[in-house]
């Protein structure tokens, strides 16, 4: 294949948890299913096996040798749209690949399927197929008939009538028998001849198992994106994963245990905290003079508390009940284990003493935040304010520049993530596509070899790879927080009174003096809004990491609004996730409150 300059194979970087079935299969058919339920329990020695290490090494030198350029920034949909244009000879996905590429794939494509490669002395049969089922709580309602009618109308969706009408409709197979050869399209036969052969399936996700696996699942992404990356070997890999085990094995014996990594770390936090707070109380400290107003000094009078009460009242009242009380019910719930099923445990200050000295992911996840909370504002700021003052002044394209810069915010965050999911796309998107263009045009005209060979370098560049992600979310925040900042700093110019513009020109001052001897000064509390809400989306940036890295952040690509959300929805530990959710309330508090006294200061010395 690579002698015809086709690479073997794609495979979905974003979502790396692609590679997992390389691994998984390996491993299976060395190990047999004795093996592979002693790795799942979490038996000593199971991850330093020499077969573990042997089915782990198949995986490094796939991902490090043999997958095509940029896969590191492909989406599942990218890496199969790979195989489908003829750039690679297979690609890696799950037996729904033909139902999600309708459409996509052109007339008379021929679409084959095998199960993936083992050994010649594995233990188990090399027919045997991965699978993978979610699952779904009933809970009880105090109504037994509808707690049977909900199990009943289960048992009608999981019959066998119903999976072979639905294997009908989607061409897709599902792990439950009972659809028959005959029911899948002819694209499809090659998986119908597969399940039907197979004696046997094994889950498709050991590191998720149990609730105990929790965080084992993010040590076992964090070291596939290192083995897959060629950053260590699969003996590294198989020791790391060891180690993990290891932790989880003495947690569960000695559950508030706490391995103290970063005591310095959550000392200088906790005194930058401290000092913070102290800088933001001092002014209460200081004597002030009596102020004495009138209420005919402003011609109204006073509101009295009762007719006030009747405005505020029903507001307050929703308020509290939809963001109060759950505020405070989180708070509580962070003293508390809980897997957000079963009683929960009372456990004082663990969690937040297990973030702040042991977990390695908290501290990564605040350094991305705080990343996000610097850099894309010095880039939002300043070009903010130069396209606002562009049209203030009214110069050309200023609609158009307008409708550009706003438009992302009638989409939302989730809608111009996946916009820009495509855009970032190594082989077909928008960006790289733009700067292989600037390269032949370079080239077209005659310029320099150096400057078009630099534009050629991006193509396939991998923009979403793990290592380059945060670099790229800065041209995202520029786009989608422009139009907003823009529109604020219009506004304040225009409250700008045009005499003193008048007055400046009269007295030859140029259009940059005028701007920071008038506009700047004047709309200095709106850049103080604009600054804290800078602040606010740095700390509590989730959605687009979170879509950016298909749900699965390794601890280098975390904030702590995607830990929290893994922390509860994959770990499925409640009292952890409101910990992390109290820490960051804290960290927007001081952080806005700082901006706000920090403009406010400097208002006072000018």
């Amino acid at each position: 294949m690579e002698a015809r300059g086709v690479a073997p194979l794609s495979l979905p970087g974003v979502a790396m948890r692609y590679g997992d079935a390389i691994l998984r299969a390996a491993h299976y058919n060395l190990v047999g299913e004795a093996g592979y339920v002693d790795f799942r329990d979490l038996v000593p020695g199971a991850r330093t096996d020499p077969r573990f290490i042997r089915a782990a090494g198949i995986l490094e030198r796939v991902a490090n040798r043999h997958l095509v350029r940029g896969w590191e920034g492909m989406t599942h949909t990218a890496a199969q749209l790979e195989f489908i244009e003829g750039r690679c000879a297979m690609t890696l996905s799950a037996s729904w690949f033909a139902n999600e590429m309708r459409g996509r794939m052109p007339a008379g494509f021929e679409l084959g399927a095998m199960n993936l490669p083992v050994f010649d002395d594995g233990i188990a049969s090399p027919d045997t197929v991965q699978s993978q089922s979610g699952y779904y709580f009933l809970f009880r309602t105090g109504d037994p008939e509808r707690e049977r009618a909900t199990v009943d109308f289960f048992r009608f969706m999981t019959s066998r009538e119903r999976v072979r009408r639905f294997v009908e409709l989607t061409d897709s197979p599902v792990a439950l028998r009972g659809a028959a050869p005959t029911d899948y399209s002819a694209r499809m036969a090659d998986t119908a001849a597969l399940l039907e052969r197979s004696p046997a399936s094994f889950d498709a996700a050991p590191a998720r198992t149990s609730v105990a696996q929790g965080t084992l699942a993010q040590a076992f992404t964090d070291a596939r994106y290192q083995l897959m990356t060629g950053r260590i070997s699969a003996v590294d890999f198989g020791a790391r994963l060891e180690a993990a085990a290891r932790s989880e094995r003495d947690r569960a014996t000695d559950p508030g245990h706490i391995e103290k990594r970063h005591p310095l770390a959550a000392i200088t936090l906790g005194l930058l905290l401290f000092a913070a707070c102290l800088w933001l109380v001092r002014p209460f400290w200081r004597p002030r003079g009596r102020l004495t107003a009138s209420s005919g000094a402003s011609g109204l009078a006073p509101l009295r508390r009762g007719f006030g009460a009747l405005f505020i009242g029903p507001a307050f009242v929703l308020y509290a009940a939809f963001v109060l009380l759950p505020a405070l019910a989180a708070f509580a719930l962070s003293f508390f284990r809980w897997d957000g099923i079963g009683a929960p445990d009372w456990v004082g200050g663990f969690n937040f003493r297990w973030l702040l000295l042991e977990s390695d992911v908290f501290w990564s996840a605040l350094r991305n935040n705080g990343f996000l909370m610097i850099v894309p504002p010095l880039f939002v700021v300043p070009l903010s304010l130069a396209l606002a003052v562009f049209i203030h002044r009214g110069g050309r394209s200023a609609g158009f520049i307008r409708v550009v810069l706003l438009f992302p915010n009638l989409l939302g965050g989730i809608a111009a993530a996946l916009i820009w999911m495509a855009a970032y796309e190594p082989t077909s998107g928008f960006v790289n596509s733009a700067f292989l263009a600037a390269g032949d045009l370079i080239a077209f005209v005659g310029g320099p070899d150096a400057l078009a060979r630099w534009f050629y370098g991006f193509r396939g560049y991998a923009w979403l790879a793990q290592s380059n992600l945060y670099g790229s979310l800065v041209p995202i925040y520029l786009w989608m927080a422009c139009g907003f900042n823009l529109v604020l700093y219009l506004a304040a110019m225009q409250g700008v009174p045009d005499e003193l513009y008048e007055a400046a020109e009269l007295d030859g001052a140029s259009p940059l003096r005028q701007f920071f001897s008038i506009t700047l000064p004047l709309i200095r509390g709106v850049m103080t809004v604009s600054a804290v809400f800078l602040v606010i989306g740095g700390l509590n940036a989730f959605e687009l990491v979170w879509l950016l890295t298909a749900q699965d952040p390794s601890a280098g690509t975390h904030t702590l609004g995607t830990f929290m959300v893994g922390t509860l929805f994959g770990e499925f530990q409640a009292g952890r996730a409101a910990a992390i959710a109290v820490i960051l309330f804290v960290l927007v508090l001081v952080g806005s409150l700082a901006v706000l006294r920090l403009s406010r200061t400097e208002g006072e010395n000018q």
